[in-house]
């Protein structure tokens, strides 16, 4: 009996901040011909392994939609930039001397899914002074989608004029469906402008970068300070 296993993997390596080193990140990965194969000198468990083995699997399809997004929108993809949904089937994987061997049947589930994650994956990781043309036209076609256009939204407002970051995020944003760490993390950059203390907390608590942890601190203590001068406002009238 076959069993599908679903396989949703962003491989996008981020310029702008940070991250923790995922286990799929530190094995070496190889393909040949129908299957895959990985390893890595790290004491990780078997389930990583398997993980990183089926990533392996889908590099092909990766590149096949980098390809298809650079033709539909004559726009330039950065290899750094990934991300595959995939349904991987029939898989089943074995020990050769310091690698683990895998083969399976993988195929994309959404197709217009997985160009418009890929879209604004690639947008972030586009410079705007060295290539507008490519990065206008990933940002247009990643907020055609709901899937993408939460995250591109805050790269819109990261690159517009100062006086109109904060009113483009009021009226675009959906904090709740940001995907992208770089996203967050452009959020917390035009929030800590105003003093928006309370929302920078509870964005920052559900990232995990660096810079989340650092606004995480900043806001707090900034919070802290503000409620204490509101106490203290309150006390004289009292």
């Amino acid at each position: 009996m076959l069993k599908r296993t679903l396989l949703a993997a962003v491989l996008c390596v981020p310029q702008l901040s940070l991250y923790a080193q995922t286990p799929s990140s530190v094995f070496e990965k190889e393909l040949l011909g129908d299957s895959a194969r990985v390893t890595t000198k790290k004491d990780l468990p078997t389930s990583a392994w398997n993980i990183a083995c089926r990533e392996a699997l889908t590099l092909p399809l990766q590149q096949q939609l980098r390809e298809k997004l650079a033709a539909k929108l004559q726009a330039k993809v950065p290899e750094q930039a990934s991300f595959i949904e995939a349904h991987i089937d029939n898989y089943r994987s074995w020990s050769q001397g310091t690698w683990l061997h895998c083969k399976a049947d993988v195929s994309i589930i959404d197709e217009e899914k997985n160009l418009a994650a890929l879209a604004v994956r690639a947008a972030w990781l586009t410079d705007y002074e060295q290539d507008r043309k490519s990065l206008n036209a990933l940002v247009k076609f990643a907020m055609q989608h709901p899937f993408s256009s939460a995250d591109a939204v805050p790269l819109i407002a990261k690159l517009a004029n100062p006086e109109q970051q904060l009113r483009y995020l009021d009226n675009n944003l959906r904090v709740n469906s940001l995907t992208l760490t770089q996203a967050q993390e452009a959020v917390l950059t035009i929030w800590a402008k105003e003093q928006r203390w309370q929302a920078m907390i509870d964005l920052a608590q559900n990232c995990n970068s660096v810079e989340c942890r650092r606004w995480l601190q900043q806001a707090e203590q900034e919070k802290e300070q503000e409620d204490a001068e509101k106490a203290d406002d309150l006390s004289s009238y009292l």
